[in-house]
């Protein structure tokens, strides 16, 4: 099984100081996003 290839996209042996890097610049990259309302009203 390759978990961190699979789910990261990197391969084996990647650290996870840099996995957590990419994921952390990933997710900062939406900081500004803004939720929109449901128009279903759900």
């Amino acid at each position: 099984m390759d978990f961190l290839g699979t789910v990261y996209g990197v391969p084996r042996g990647t650290p996870m100081r840099e996995i957590m890097a990419r994921r952390s610049e990933f997710f900062g990259a939406h900081r500004d996003d803004v939720v929109l309302e449901d128009p279903a009203g759900g």
